[in-house]
């Protein structure tokens, strides 16, 4: 379209310039927009206002285009046609034919007539995209021939691969082998189709999966196949790491049902970790708190499992001070932070300084062939009690899964190392505890019997006792004692119970043991039994039994009691126990290292889970009273 005059002077033919539907704009002497109508701002993206007094050359001219229409306008016979570039203001560019006029006063009217579409350009632009795609992709023919692969393609499987004009892919030997021709036949039948991960490389290193798309033709008919290949090696590795950390955990298990000893079984754990992270050589190291050393206590290497004392040329064998490895950077992660740490390239080391490794092993190692080191921590609440170190004499990094696998292993060792400590703290406080018992039995059977003997053979010497049979009553009343005695310290060894309660409940019992006591002594001995009886667990019994008899025998041998109240009372919550006397009673607060009857009752009440208490005070008797809830 031609303007021979400024359609801005004329308001009438501005108006009809802006109704019209094709671009059309003015530039001035200097390239500057003296107007434009509504059609060409929206081609470009603008607003009329915007692009008014703007110099268009810059703004709507794709780069190398800048001096168009100035070398248009210094022309004497200018073209009135051509085609150039022009661009949006999103950055898109286009192709259009324009005409042009010039005006007065250096003036230049442009009218696009038609935009150029640039097939050639966008099949180029595709070809360029396909050739540097980075998944690997294929293209076959509906009969299986290669028709084109990418760089990434060809770099995958080889140049060779894609040169051979007699491959087909429906009658690939390793594919039919695979079963996935069904696949393949249901992607040319219109399908999308997805095949099994498959291994690249000997080493299994690389795993790729295929997606086989149709490509249809404008009739809707597949005559060709894309086989876009999609790297999936992330996801099998931690697939097949997900299963070693099964197989590991299951296997440490079976290891701790079968192997009794801890040093078995954590030699089996570190074999199975080593195992998974296919490192050569791993270390087991316990902390010494009490000599502060971190001591090689085993290693595994190849499967075989060395104890440290068979080592004396590891330096870890004979432990190392930890006071020298405090400043190392590998002490501070793994018994500061409770951290694994991993280091490569040991031999590259510097000797000395605050270096991530004690000089000691970081020669040993080096001397080796040892490249990388694997440590991780065996953490007990805040103590690293131990850790697992595993080494390498190839460059390698461990990958988090990895670590993941070794420290959830490692969580299984020290909760057996726990639980190998505490049943050994269970069976030393098991001994202490049948010391315990054996001394209270020996104090409430041979030495409270001894007491009656002497009691009995001091009457039976007493000047006062002049007649011959009251002197034969003490001395057989003392042999009976004996034979009980005989036979209560064969019962506490075989820690059987009290003869008494072999053939009658507490309440019979206690009064038969109270009956005995009796004999042949001054003190008036009172004894009641509260409630209907009814039976109790044999061990309580037996330490209520206990606990009477060393209250008896201290009111009678030690407190110069003229009489003594027992009190035996079934309640239907509770149990009632009480021994009351008049002696010359005590403080019970006093440290006494002699009074171990009183810890005996003590401990007796205890093993029930009883309330014991005693009321006493110098001059004022002893009441000691038991008060056991009564089992369901």
């Amino acid at each position: 379209m031609f303007v021979r005059h400024d359609p801005i002077a004329d308001a009438d033919g501005q108006r009809l310039l802006d109704a019209v539907a094709a671009p059309i704009f003015c530039l001035d002497g200097r390239g500057r927009c003296s107007y434009i109508n509504p059609a060409a701002a929206s081609l470009f993206g603008y607003a009329v206002h915007q692009l008014l007094g703007q110099c268009l050359t810059r703004l709507v001219l794709a780069r190398g285009e800048g001096r168009l229409f100035s070398a248009v306008l210094s022309e004497e016979d200018p073209p009135s046609t051509g085609t150039a570039r022009f661009t949006r203001r999103d950055g898109t560019t286009f192709k259009a034919r324009y005409s042009c006029v010039p005006l007065g006063g250096a003036a230049l009217a442009v009218s696009l007539e038609a935009i150029v579409e640039e097939p050639a350009a966008v099949e180029e632009y595709a070809s360029l995209f396909f050739e540097q795609a980075l998944p690997p992709i294929v293209f076959f023919a509906a009969d299986g021939r290669i028709l084109k692969a990418n760089a990434a393609a060809r770099l995958l499987w080889g140049e060779k691969d894609f040169e051979d004009p007699s491959y087909s892919l429906l009658g690939d030997p390793k594919l039919i082998a695979s079963g996935w021709l069904p696949q393949v036949l249901k992607a040319f039948a219109g399908e999308t189709a997805t095949l099994p991960p498959i291994a690249h490389g000997g080493n299994g290193q690389q795993w790729f999966q295929a997606i086989l798309c149709p490509i249809r033709d404008p009739d809707g008919s597949v005559n060709a196949l894309a086989l876009v290949y999609h790297d999936v090696s992330a996801l099998k590795h931690a697939e097949q790491l997900a299963c070693g950390q099964i197989e590991a955990l299951v296997t440490t298990l079976n290891t701790l049902a079968a192997n009794p000893t801890l040093d078995s079984f954590l030699g089996q754990v570190l074999t199975t970790i080593a195992t998974q992270l296919k490192a050569p050589l791993a270390e087991f190291w316990l902390t010494d708190f009490e000599h502060d050393l971190s001591v090689m206590h085993f290693t595994s290497y190849q499967g075989r499992i060395w104890m440290g004392a068979d080592q004396p040329d590891h330096p870890g064998a004979r432990g190392i001070p930890l006071a020298l490895a405090r400043e190392q950077e590998c002490y501070q992660q793994v018994y500061v932070q409770r951290r694994p740490y991993q280091l490569k390239d040991i031999a590259a080391l510097e000797q000395g300084g605050q270096g991530p490794l004690w000089d000691d092993f970081r020669r040993w190692a080096a001397a080796r062939g040892v490249q990388t080191k694997l440590v991780v921590p065996l953490v007990l609440g805040e103590q690293v009690i131990g850790a697992f170190s595993f080494c390498d004499n190839e460059p390698r990094v461990y990958t988090a899964q990895e670590i993941e696998l070794a420290q959830a292993i490692a969580h299984q060792a020290t909760l057996a190392v726990q639980l190998t400590r505490l049943a050994e703290q269970k069976r030393h406080s098991a001994v202490l505890e049948e010391r315990n018992r054996m001394a209270r039995e020996l104090h409430d059977t041979l030495m409270q019997s001894l007491a009656g003997i002497v009691i009995q053979l001091q009457a039976a010497l007493d000047p006062h006792t002049a007649a011959i049979d009251e002197q034969r009553q003490h001395i057989e009343q003392a042999r009976q004692l004996a034979r009980q005695s005989l036979a209560e310290a064969r019962r506490s060894v075989q820690a059987l119970r009290p003869q008494q309660l072999e053939e009658n409940r507490l309440d019979s019992a206690l009064e038969a043991l109270l009956a005995q006591a009796s004999l042949n002594t001054s003190v008036q001995i009172d004894c009641q039994i509260e409630g209907t009886p009814y039976p109790l667990v044999p061990d309580v019994e037996h330490h209520l039994l206990r606990i009477a008899a060393e209250a008896l025998s201290n009111a009678l041998q030690h407190a110069q009691a003229r009489q003594v109240r027992v009190l035996l009372a079934y309640r239907p919550e509770q149990v009632h126990l009480s021994i009351a006397d008049d002696g010359r009673g005590f403080d019970p607060h006093a440290h006494r290292p002699e009074r171990f009857g009183l810890v005996g009752m003590a401990e007796r009440a205890q093993q029930i889970a009883a309330r014991l208490t005693i009321d006493s005070a110098p001059g004022q008797g002893t009441h000691l009273s038991v008060v056991l809830k009564r089992p369901s």
